[in-house]
C-alpha cells in the first residue's frame, strides 16, 4: 500500500469515527420532556411545565460554557458530579444547562456568577435545524415571520437550543430555536 492510500484510509476512519461519535455517544442524552400541542399548519408547538437549569450570564460564550461545566463536574457545595443533559439554552446572554428531572437535591454553585433558576411554564413553536449557529438570529426571524403567516402569535422571547457536544461533526449538530408561543 502506498502512502497516500495510507494516509487515505486513516483520515476515512477517523472521519467515520467522528460522524459516528454524535449517534453513539450522544443519542441516550436526557432533554426535558414536554407534551406537543396540535397546531395548525404542521407547525410543531410544545408546552414545557418547568425546566430546572444551571444559567451564567456572560459575553463570553466559551467562558459561559465553562462555567456551567464546571458546576456540573462538582463546583458546587456538595461537590457532586451532575450528568450533562441537553439542550444547552441560550437566552439573551444567558446561557443554561438543563438539569436532570430526578435531581431533587440541586447543589448550590460555588462560583457566585452561576446560579440555579427555572424555566416555568412555556409554551414554544419550534424549529429544528442541522449544522452551526452562526446563522441562528436569520433562521429565527424566519421561523418568527412563518408562524405570524400562520396565524400564531408570540411574545418577544426566543432561546436557541443547542443538542450536541462541539465534538460532533457540525452537519450532524441538532439545534432548535424555541420562540415563545401565546395560547
Amino acid at each position: 500500500m502506498k502512502v497516500y492510500e495510507l494516509i487515505t484510509v486513516i483520515l476515512g476512519v477517523g472521519f467515520l469515527g467522528w460522524v459516528a461519535f454524535g449517534a453513539v455517544f450522544e443519542s441516550s442524552i436526557e432533554s426535558p420532556t414536554y407534551r406537543p400541542i396540535v397546531s395548525p399548519k404542521g407547525v410543531e408547538i410544545r408546552e414545557y411545565d418547568r425546566i430546572s437549569v444551571v444559567a451564567v450570564q456572560d459575553v463570553n460564550q466559551s467562558g459561559s460554557f465553562r462555567k456551567l461545566f464546571n458546576y456540573i463536574s462538582g463546583n458546587n457545595n456538595q461537590q457532586k458530579k451532575i450528568p450533562m443533559t441537553a439542550p444547552v439554552i441560550q437566552d439573551n446572554g444567558v446561557m443554561m444547562f438543563v438539569l436532570p428531572e430526578n435531581l431533587t437535591d440541586i447543589p448550590t454553585p460555588s462560583n457566585p456568577g452561576v446560579r440555579v433558576d427555572t424555566i416555568a411554564s412555556l409554551r414554544v413553536g419550534v424549529h429544528a435545524f442541522n449544522g452551526g449557529v452562526g446563522k441562528a438570529n436569520e433562521i429565527k426571524q424566519r421561523f418568527e415571520d412563518s408562524l405570524h403567516k400562520n396565524g400564531i402569535k408570540t411574545t418577544t422571547r426566543w432561546f436557541l437550543c443547542q443538542y450536541n457536544s462541539p465534538w460532533v461533526f457540525p452537519a450532524f449538530r441538532k439545534n432548535e430555536i424555541w420562540i415563545e408561543v401565546l395560547p
